[in-house]
């Protein structure tokens, strides 16, 4: 991904994304899903970011804001194969000026800050289950 920022030192969206997602049949009705997702560093970190963990303030730096999420999942198809149910545990693991969140795609509550009540701080992990139903028609 790439940004063309106004300094490279306040660039925090360029960035190199990976994602890696594998699958394990179980049965004809059953499925165990595994996926890695790493967002890599940033050239760097914007004027106003949020401090991390410890308090420490990056900004305008060029910091260690890489991220690691790491999920597994079963499914499990019920016979007329359109009905299907789902658990996903998921580890979201931020370095220390990261400030990746969950939940922001609107599947969940958002989770990204330390303490709940509502400030952001880099570096701070978030983990979550999810569960659900789906119907394919």
């Amino acid at each position: 991904m790439k940004r063309n920022a106004i300094t490279p030192l306040l660039d925090e969206r360029s960035r190199n994304g990976t994602w890696l997602a594998l699958t394990q049949g179980l049965s004809a009705h059953d499925e165990l899903n595994f996926g890695w997702a790493h967002a890599g560093k940033t050239p760097g970190n914007p004027n106003g970011a949020p401090p991390n963990m410890s308090g420490v303030d990056g900004s305008g730096q060029a910091v260690n804001n890489a991220a690691n999420q790491y999920s597994v999942g079963y499914k499990h198809r019920f016979q007329d194969k359109h009905v299907a149910t789902y658990v996903v545990y998921t580890d979201l693991r931020n370095s220390d000026y990261a400030h990746y969140a969950l939940g922001v795609s609107g599947h969940g509550i958002v989770t990204r800050n330390k303490d709940g009540d509502g400030a952001v701080f880099s570096g701070y992990d978030a983990k979550a289950v999810s569960v659900g139903l789906t119907y394919d028609f």
